[in-house]
């Protein structure tokens, strides 16, 4: 019953904190105190800080009414979003997801942006939009022509997309979208969202990526295609963002049409029942599965985002071609990889090369026991964020070294064993702020400190360790003793 109080006020501070004090009274003076709790006077609010915003962040602020109402948005693929939409552009000192990243905290400090899931450290991982935010972006990209929602409750039949239409959200059940008059082949980005109660059903869509030829932005994450990739998608060639969801098929070769792709997020649909625990992985290795790349994806000279999505396997990744490394191109750009599998027996050290600009990497490391393995990853001079887990195959005990870059910042790893004598490599990175050490990592109940410095480690993070005590030299704060108790109900925690 607040009818938008609490957001006035807090919109209103946000609007007069980008201000100089003698104009206050200006921003202000159109707003009327007798009728201050009003919704009304919430949405007049809501027009005076659109109208304060820098031209750079109308945009980015619109551009949350072309999803679902309640939407939790990943920051790392909004940004991608953001980048392929062209509203944002690289400096000399920073790169267009910098830029981008620095738009959102700019929204979330005017309070027009939410966040609903926080870093580690110093960052946003999710956001969201208030309701009355959103409607407010809704009704306004339509009237500027920004973009067009269509929603679930909405008679498709009933509805004309203006043949000028640059945006375009549809968020209903796909048998329906056939319904829709859709001709508008001035659409540049077509976001599809489905409430279809089984995700596993494959429909097609070809007829719609016949109108849209000159789009840049396709997201059809929850639109399950089928097992083939439509051949009508290889003629979008304008296209900077794909997410697009397949019944585990490999990524193929005619991905490389697509020369001007930015962002690829391949989602998989594949589904190996309810059990994906980390110990049984171990001993079954047969459940990691992963996607082939074709010798055509280093033709892909613009992309700076790949990720792979699987909901039923978190353990499925991109197998990289490697049998053609010395000839291959490098992917200059790519910034962000999600989901690479990467195997010792091979070089590593050439396949990394291929990425040298990279600054952020989750990766899988399959490992036969028995064997003795040093992996070297200081190639990558720009690597700030490492996530590692590890698939084994055997029964024996291995050897592994690592060579971290010493630029790393944030650190995770999963499934490794390892004995805590080799946390002196980990210890001692000079730029190092999070380390998560999770899922069997590390091996034995104790971790006694010896040469690891940790100069910059603001955050750690251990859970599902058996380890029981943690020992300090004299030279830490710690106390001598600090005991993990051995309770079943913080087991993992």
């Amino acid at each position: 019953m607040c009818q938008g109080l609490p957001l006035t006020v807090v919109i209103l501070a946000g609007i007069l904190s980008r201000m100089d004090r003698h104009d206050w009274k200006e921003a202000v003076e159109g707003l009327s105190s007798r009728n201050v709790s009003s919704t009304e006077q919430c949405t007049a609010t809501l027009e005076l800080s659109y109208k304060h915003l820098p031209d750079t962040l109308k945009a980015c602020f619109l551009y949350f009414g072309a999803f679902p109402e309640d939407h939790e948005h990943n920051t790392k693929r909004l940004i991608s979003l953001w980048v392929a939409e062209g509203f944002v552009q690289k400096t000399q000192l920073k790169r267009s997801e910098d830029v981008a990243n620095d738009y959102l905290m700019e929204l979330i400090s005017r309070s027009l942006v939410t966040v609903s899931k926080p870093r580690s450290i110093d960052g946003v991982k999710a956001c969201r939009i208030h309701d009355l935010l959103y409607e407010f972006c809704v009704t306004k990209a339509k009237e500027e022509n920004f973009s067009r929602l269509v929603r679930r409750d909405d008679k498709l039949s009933d509805i004309n997309v203006p043949f000028y239409l640059r945006r375009l959200c549809i968020d209903s059940k796909v048998e329906q979208f056939d319904n829709l008059r859709l001709f508008s082949p001035a659409i540049r980005s077509l976001l599809l969202f489905s409430h279809d109660e089984d995700s596993r059903s494959s429909f097609d869509l070809r007829f719609i990526f016949h109108i849209i030829k000159l789009a840049k932005v396709l997201d059809l994450s929850q639109i399950n295609l089928g097992s083939t990739f439509p051949r009508e998608l290889e003629l979008l060639v304008h296209l900077r963002y794909l997410a697009i969801l397949v019944n585990g098929r490999p990524v193929p070769a005619s991905i490389s049409y697509l020369t001007n792709l930015e962002t690829l997020i391949w989602r998989n649909s594949s589904d190996h029942g309810s059990i994906n625990l980390g110990t049984w992985i171990w001993r079954n290795p047969s459940v990691h599965g992963s996607v082939s790349m074709p010798d055509t994806i280093w033709n892909l000279k613009k992309l700076r985002h790949l990720e792979l999505i699987d909901e039923a396997d978190k353990n499925y990744h991109f197998r990289f071609p490697d049998n053609n490394l010395d000839n291959s191109s490098q992917l200059c750009d790519l910034d962000i990889l999600s989901c690479l599998s990467l195997n010792p027996r091979e070089n590593i050290n050439k396949l990394l090369r291929k990425f040298p600009n990279i600054r952020k990497l989750r990766s899988s490391l399959n490992l036969d026991q028995g064997c003795e393995y040093h992996v070297a990853m200081d190639c990558l001079s720009h690597l700030e964020s490492l996530s590692l887990s590890c698939v084994v195959y055997g029964g024996d005990p291995y050897q592994l070294d690592f060579q971290y870059p010493s630029t790393i910042k944030k650190l995770t790893l999963s499934y490794f064993c390892l004995p805590w004598s080799k946390m002196a490599a980990i210890g001692n990175l000079p730029n190092l702020e999070v380390l998560k050490l999770l899922r069997r990592s590390f091996e034995g109940e104790i971790w006694e400190m010896e040469v690891e410095k940790f100069p910059k480690v603001r955050f750690l993070k251990l859970a599902s360790l058996h380890i029981v005590k943690w020992t300090a030299s004299s030279e830490y704060e710690y106390e001598e003793q600090d005991y993990f108790p051995r309770d079943p109900l913080l087991s993992g925690k």
